[in-house]
C-alpha cells in the first residue's frame, strides 16, 4: 500500500482507537478525498472509501502506528466528565470560520470549560449585527431579547441543562477537531506561554430534549464572547443561531 501523509494517519487513528464513531467517517473522508486520491494508490483509496474499519487497521499495523484505546465515554453522565456529544458540538464550533480563525496553527484552548458563562447569559451586555452599517453594536442584555429567546421559550430544558452544567468547570480533553489541530494551555512550552493570553475556552453544552438542538458558549480570551445554538442534521451539527455575548 502506499503511504498515506502522516497528517491524515493520525486522523484515522483516531476513528481506530474509538475517538470517532465509524458511522462518521464518509463525513471526514468526503471533503478529504480529492486530495487523497492524488496521494494514494487507487485500489487502497476504493478500499478506505468502501470498507474503512479493515481497511484503517491493516493500514495502521502496516505503518506500525500503535493504537491506545480510548476510554469509554457515557453520553448521558454529565456529572462525571464532558459527553461525546459535547465534543461532536465543539468541532462543529470549530468549524465556524467565520467567527474565528480556528484553523491557524497555533490555536490554543483552555484546559478546562469555562464556569462562568452561565452567569454571562443574563448580565452582560450582548453584541448585535447592524447589517446597514456592517458591523457590530453593543446593547443591554434583557434575559436573551429577540430570537435567542424563542430558543429559551421552546426548549427550557436546553437552557436548564446550560446553566446546571456550567456551575463549574470541567476538564476537556482532545476528543474534539480543530482544522491544522490544536493545543491545550498546558502543553505550551515556557517560551510559548503568551500564546495562553489568546486562548479559547468553551462551556458545557445543554442539549434540548431528544439532543436536537444544543447551546454552548464560546470565548477568545477576554476580548469576545458568543453563544451559538447547533441543530443536529443528518451531516452533523449545523448552526442555528449565533449570539454575541460581549466585547472588550
Amino acid at each position: 500500500m502506499a503511504k498515506v501523509p502522516r497528517e491524515f494517519l493520525d486522523e484515522i487513528a483516531k476513528f481506530a482507537a474509538g475517538l470517532r464513531r465509524w458511522p462518521d467517517w464518509q463525513s471526514w473522508f468526503a471533503p478529504r478525498a480529492r486530495r487523497l486520491v492524488r496521494e494514494i494508490d487507487r485500489p487502497l483509496f476504493e478500499q478506505l472509501k468502501r470498507n474503512p474499519e479493515e481497511t484503517v487497521a491493516t493500514l495502521l499495523r502496516e505503518e506500525d502506528v500503535t493504537i491506545r484505546p480510548a476510554e469509554p465515554l457515557h453520553p448521558h453522565r454529565p456529572d462525571h466528565f464532558v459527553s461525546l456529544e459535547e465534543y461532536e458540538v465543539y468541532t462543529a464550533v470549530c468549524r465556524q470560520l467565520d467567527l474565528f480563525q480556528f484553523n491557524r496553527p497555533d490555536t490554543v484552548f483552555e484546559d478546562q470549560t469555562d464556569g462562568d458563562a452561565i452567569g454571562r447569559l443574563i448580565s452582560c451586555p450582548m453584541l448585535e449585527f447592524d447589517e446597514a452599517q456592517r458591523e457590530y453594536r453593543v446593547v443591554e442584555s434583557e434575559l436573551a431579547e429577540g430570537p435567542f429567546r424563542w430558543w429559551f421559550k421552546q426548549h427550557p430544558e436546553m437552557s436548564g441543562q446550560y446553566e446546571s452544567r456550567n456551575q463549574r468547570r470541567w476538564a476537556l480533553e482532545k476528543r474534539f477537531e480543530v482544522e491544522n489541530r490544536f493545543r491545550f494551555v498546558s502543553e505550551l512550552d515556557e517560551q510559548e506561554r503568551d500564546l495562553a493570553e489568546a486562548a479559547f475556552c468553551l462551556s458545557r453544552v445543554g442539549f434540548a430534549a431528544g439532543a436536537q438542538f444544543a447551546l454552548v458558549f464560546i470565548r477568545y480570551a477576554t476580548t469576545c464572547a458568543y453563544y451559538l445554538v447547533f441543530e443536529r442534521c443528518p451531516a452533523g451539527w449545523k448552526r442555528a443561531q449565533l449570539r454575541g455575548a460581549w466585547i472588550t
